[in-house]
């Protein structure tokens, strides 16, 4: 928490609110604090335990990391898509959100310069052959 008092002065000197999170080693809680100028040389210190929180979105990150590295690593070409549609809300194509590592190489590019991509640039014949079909209705 020596980071905290600092944080206090300045609010007093110059107004700027903040809010932090820190965690106590001894009770091992993480908790968030704010902290607002009421006056001129008064601060108010609001600390709320978001101990849950925090554990539930380190779970979160792991279990996001582990999908991403299953998803990245997988032997089989794998995207993700997402409707694109005209004025009257009808699907017109799709575009690609995140393709790995093997779906790229199927098309000769990074999955970086995918991302965006109109599958219909990739796979013109997707529109008409029943897979574009298929797609949408999923």
């Amino acid at each position: 928490m020596g980071s905290f008092f600092p944080l206090v002065i300045k609010t007093l000197e110059t107004a700027d609110t903040f809010t932090t999170s820190h965690f106590i080693e001894d009770a091992k809680k993480w908790v968030e604090i704010s902290n607002s100028k009421m006056d001129t040389d008064r601060v108010i210190s609001i600390f709320t335990d978001v101990t849950d929180l925090k554990l539930t979105q380190q779970a979160i990150d792991r279990s996001a990391e582990r999908i991403r590295a299953i998803f990245e690593n997988a032997h089989a070409a794998m995207f993700t898509f997402e409707p694109v549609m005209n004025l009257n809300g009808d699907v017109i194509d799709f575009r690609f959100i995140v393709t790995n590592p093997n779906f790229a190489a199927y098309v000769g590019q990074t999955s970086e310069a995918l991302q965006g991509e109109l599958g219909s640039k990739w796979f013109p014949g997707y529109l008409t052959n029943g897979v574009f079909d298929m797609y949408r209705h999923t």
